[in-house]
């Protein structure tokens, strides 16, 4: 089975309009858009990733009372409020440091910029461990901890309704008896009790949210991981809901089948269901917005962290032995290929870098963490190892499409990931680590010219970001003055 037929097969049921008769009694919200995702990707695990080395589950160990204070006193975003008229609600995983030692969110910070004195920036997951410092500039950082801490005590204190054990009760009971492919007991009860947290939560959290707007009356509210429901869901669907304008910045890899970005069309067509995402979708480029199926409006503004790189990379005349490692969720199959490499390319020099929550990901590569060959790395913004780099390889990543649009010759990891959502344009494929090396000595730099020749990077990342996203916000400034 590939993810296209697995996926096929999920919009079919999804196109059942009993899956959106199941409510929150207390709020009369759909429970469909709080699950979907995470229903479809342990699907997706179950099939195509036995076992996650990325990250690892979060823990709120880490709250103590000098952290809960701090964050109540400078970092609550309903304490010393003024209006602002873009409101971003991004996550903080992509934030880095620069050479300074300031961090800077390397997908949003140049968005965040243009907007200066007029944006308000509101982070969410690192549970109090705020990332300082940053540069000093007119905009507001603010942090959702408060609104996260609630969400926990509600789940413990707060007790379930008869209505709504039995509204869970009964989507547990259609999932389990119509999904095309099965979850564990275990997947099952790991869903029901997200269920269970939002049932208790959802009051206060749509509260939060409109309090946000009632203090920063803004015009815009920028999302991150706008189309994947959970958490998000009920902040578009309140802000929708206000008759607030909302966007999704596009943040990574979008192809033709992933799970997030495709809709059943009944779903895609059903007006409720629509309040629940973004009303727009900024994209990278013109091909990201062919391979979605989503109701949002589509508009074009750019990478602008691709293109910060683009600005100043050049060619390198002769290409050198550098190459760049991208493992990515199967990042075994990268293990022989790294030990491939270093024994039959003499005078190599390689960077593995690992996912910025890596977790067990290091430990797969610590053998070579003291040879003098290769670099280990997961942190900072991926531009500086394009700009070290001659050769890049990797799988099913964005990574390899803003290489390519460098001009760096990419090796594609031939997986079913890479198979779904890489383009064949992007570089030369292999299938395992002696057909890298067959490809290494065979490819020619003809070859290697006439694949650059066909990728064209204003496709994929469209020029000018910075003006096209302030293009953007402005025409919602005119058309939104009411608010």
């Amino acid at each position: 089975m590939t993810i296209e037929e697995m996926l096929d097969k999920l919009l079919e049921f999804e196109g059942d309009d009993r899956i959106v008769q199941f409510r929150f009694k207390e709020s009369g919200l759909l429970m469909w858009p709080f699950v979907r995702y995470i229903v479809y990707e342990r699907i997706y695990r179950n099939f195509f990733m036995k076992e996650n080395i990325l990250g690892q589950e979060r823990e709120i160990a880490g709250y103590d009372l000098k952290g809960l204070v701090n964050s109540y006193l400078h970092f609550n975003p309903l304490r010393k409020a003024e209006r602002r008229s873009v409101l971003f609600c991004v996550g903080a995983m992509e934030c880095v440091k620069d050479k300074e030692g300031y961090y800077y969110n390397r997908i949003f910070q140049p968005f965040f910029d243009a907007c200066q004195s007029e944006a308000v920036v509101i982070e969410r997951d690192l549970f109090f461990r705020h990332l300082l410092p940053r540069r000093e500039s007119n905009i507001l950082y603010k942090h959702q901890d408060m609104k996260e801490l609630r969400l926990l005590l509600d789940a413990k204190i707060k007790k379930l309704s008869k209505e709504d054990t039995g509204s869970i009760a009964g989507i547990m009971t259609f999932l389990k008896e119509n999904l095309p492919y099965q979850l564990t007991e275990e997947q099952y009860e790991r869903v029901r009790e997200i269920l269970t947290v939002y049932a208790k939560g959802l009051k206060n959290i749509q509260s939060f949210y409109r309090k946000l707007i009632a203090k920063y009356r803004p015009r815009l509210v920028i999302v991150e991981d706008g189309c994947y429901g959970e958490h998000i869901a009920i902040a578009l669907k309140t802000f929708n809901d206000m008759g607030i304008v909302t966007a999704e910045v596009q943040h990574g890899l979008i192809g033709r089948n992933h799970l997030a970005y495709n809709l059943a069309e009944k779903l895609q067509n059903m007006e409720e269901y629509r309040s629940y995402l973004p009303g727009y979708f900024l994209s990278f480029g013109k091909y990201w917005e062919e391979t979605m199926r989503i109701p949002c409006k589509k508009v074009t503004i750019g990478s602008a962290n691709c293109n910060l790189a683009m600005d100043g990379c050049s060619e390198h005349s002769v290409p050198k032995k550098r190459i760049l490692i991208m493992p990515g969720v199967n990042s075994q199959i990268y293990v022989p290929l790294v030990e491939k490499i270093l024994t039959d390319i003499p005078g190599v020099r390689l960077t593995v870098k690992l996912h910025p929550n890596a977790g067990k990901q290091k430990v797969l590569f610590e053998r070579w963490s003291h040879d003098e060959r290769v670099r280990i790395s997961n942190e900072g913004n991926i531009n500086d190892y394009f700009a070290w780099a001659d050769y890049v390889t990797g799988d099913g990543s964005t990574a390899l499409y803003e290489a390519a649009a460098r001009r760096k010759r990419v090796f594609v990891y031939g997986t079913e990931e890479s198979e779904t959502y890489i383009d064949k344009k992007t570089g030369v494929w292999f299938t395992d680590a002696e057909d890298f090396l067959n490809k290494w000595n065979t490819v020619t730099d003809e070859e290697w010219d006439r694949l650059s020749g066909q990728f064209h990077p204003e496709d994929y990342f469209a020029p000018d970001p910075g003006k096209r996203f302030l293009d953007f916000v402005q025409s919602m400034g005119r058309n939104h003055d009411a608010i």
